[in-house]
């Protein structure tokens, strides 16, 4: 039974990450496309598609990765030790400025 549960994981973390790089080369390849076009700027079905693989992106990465440390058997990281390095996390961004006035 363990066996069957680390291959549903190996395969599920696979299907996560193959999408999170799929998304950033998506977001690459069209904004590499808007760099190299003479007008310099996105036709509105490639905005759409930079928005949606950006939707898509955040969503793996906040919801899905978190889901993948988080699960039962797999012993990645505990929910508990996952909220301070969280908050730890937004004190850095913070600190750097890249909020705004939300800093310290």
């Amino acid at each position: 039974m363990s066996e069957d549960l680390t291959v549903e994981a190996f395969l599920f973390g696979f299907l996560v990450f193959s999408g999170i790089l799929g998304n950033i080369l998506v977001i690459h390849v069209v904004f590499q496309s808007a760099v190299d076009s003479p007008s310099g700027r996105l036709p509105p079905s490639d905005t759409i598609l930079v928005h949606l693989s950006l939707a898509n992106l955040l969503t793996s990465l906040f919801r899905t990765v978190p889901y993948l440390c988080v699960r039962p058997g797999l012993g990645c990281v505990s929910v508990s030790g996952l909220v301070p390095s969280l908050h730890a996390a937004v004190g850095v961004v913070a600190s750097c400025g890249l909020l705004g006035n939300a800093g310290p």
